[in-house]
């Protein structure tokens, strides 16, 4: 099995397991609260891997965000335990095919794996301490949502939605949902939705529900969600 199929799989899987609640269809990855990093450069994971290591941290009941290579945990004064198994992370290496002397017109890229482990399975990492403020509205996502040109969000009634022929975020008041993550997983949501207009990334978003094209928004709308809620208070750069 390639590595494109084991990673598809392990996704798809995450997403069959989906629960439906009282509080909407929740995918694995909700519950993660930070975006994975890396242990010695403090960088985010991008892309796939970030998804397949939410996923990684949610089915072995990972609580840290921190990943590293043998090498990494080694380099911040840790050892991964004895007989720990590995996550995958996939990366793209550059291929140089010019000769010495000649100029390279584009660049070519093969892709490799790496395999990371968790902070919960290494001994003798002793992460700085964070004080984290408890609050009950994200400014930095209500600022965000405002600061967007023409996004137009409206508040009532009990659903929430995107009108796609009059362009605008339908939603409940906050105090309608169980917990301020809850109002704010689903405002970005829809706010993906937006993103689809024709006016903007002129996305096919399906003429019934259940259909693909329906499918493949609400998974674009799900995935979107769940990164920019990670990335709400910092910025990142691709790492390994």
């Amino acid at each position: 099995m390639s590595v494109y199929d084991d990673v598809t799989r392990k996704i798809v899987e995450a997403i069959e397991k989906g629960a439906a609640t009282g509080n909407g269809w929740k995918m694995q990855w909700h519950s993660m609260s930070s975006r994975p990093e890396n242990v010695m450069t403090g960088k985010a994971y991008q892309g796939v891997n970030t998804l397949h290591l939410w996923i990684e941290a949610q089915a072995r009941c990972f609580s840290g965000a921190k990943w590293g290579t043998f090498k990494h945990w080694s380099e911040v004064g840790a050892k991964v335990r004895k007989g720990e198994r590995g996550s995958l992370v996939v990366f793209l290496k550059p291929i140089m095919k010019a000769a010495e002397g000649e100029e390279q017109d584009d660049k070519k890229f093969i892709l490799r794996t790496s395999v990371v482990f968790n902070a919960e399975q290494v001994e003798g990492y002793n992460p700085p301490l964070e004080f984290v403020q408890p609050v009950e509205r994200l400014d930095e996502v209500d600022m965000f949502v405002q600061a967007v040109p023409g996004l137009q969000v409206r508040h009532g009634g009990d659903r929430a939605f995107y009108h796609t022929t009059r362009d605008y975020i339908q939603m409940p008041e906050r105090g309608d949902f169980f917990s301020m993550h809850g109002y704010y997983s689903t405002l970005l949501h829809e706010c993906a939705h937006w993103t689809g207009h024709e006016s903007r990334l002129n996305r096919e978003f399906g003429k019934r529900f259940g259909d693909q094209a329906y499918a493949l928004e609400e998974l674009v709308a799900e995935l979107s969600a769940a990164f920019s809620a990670s990335q709400r208070a910092t910025a990142s750069t691709s790492v390994i």
